[in-house]
């Protein structure tokens, strides 16, 4: 792109613009080239603003939400692997609450729209609520029943520090539909790595076999 307003303004310097006198200052030439240079790093600014913007909005809008549905393993595999700051296991489960409640909410309402047109906002705004502060109740006593003060068993000392030290860590637990997806996917990870390791296997075996080695 830098390359393509370079050229532009060079062929209109060329074509278009009149020399100025040497004692005036530079020549129309080569300010368009500098006129050029400059659009063209404002433009790669503008260009490297908008992805970063576009990658937080992402993050934060889409993967966020979606991801805090799923179980607590998943969501601190993702905030490790990409860091806090674009996933956060606790935050995205907090933004899973409002998710699932908007979309409990709108199928109340277009559920309701063609018997209760006059009521219909009212009655998805109010089953969004209460299915949202719903998610909120139950998530919130099972993550403290498995991560929190109310587990019996041992919690982990990283775990610890970086939750229960911000009152985050009763806000871990996903929700049945992404604890199910994490169920498969941590399966199906399971079978890939156990048929890699059985491959790796039959091609040392393969190898051993081609050099006569007895096996």
């Amino acid at each position: 792109m830098k390359q393509r307003l370079e050229d532009i303004a060079e062929s209109l310097a060329q074509e278009t613009l009149v020399t100025l006198p040497e004692e005036d200052g530079p020549s129309a030439y080569h300010v368009a080239r500098a006129l050029g240079r400059d659009l063209s790093r404002r433009a790669g600014v503008a260009a490297s603003y908008a992805g970063r913007t576009l990658e937080r909005l992402l993050w934060g809008a889409v993967i966020e939400p979606f991801g805090g549905c799923l179980p607590f393993t998943l969501k601190e595999r993702i905030q490790d692997s990409v860091g806090e700051e674009k996933f956060h296991a606790a935050r995205a489960t907090k933004k899973s609450y409002v998710l699932k409640g908007a979309l409990a909410g709108a199928a109340a309402y277009l559920t309701a729209l063609p018997a209760y047109p006059d009521s219909a906002f009212f009655i998805g705004a109010m089953t969004g609520a209460g299915y949202g502060f719903s998610e909120v109740i139950i998530r919130s006593m099972a993550s403290l029943h498995r991560y929190g003060w109310l587990s019996s068993g041992p919690l982990s000392e990283r775990t610890r520090k970086k939750y229960k030290e911000n009152s985050d860590y009763q806000h871990l637990s996903g929700e049945p539909v992404g604890i199910f997806i994490g169920w498969l996917y941590q399966g199906a990870e399971g079978i890939i790595k156990g048929a890699g390791g059985w491959w790796s296997s039959i091609m040392e075996d393969a190898a051993r076999d081609a050099e006569g080695k007895d096996l």
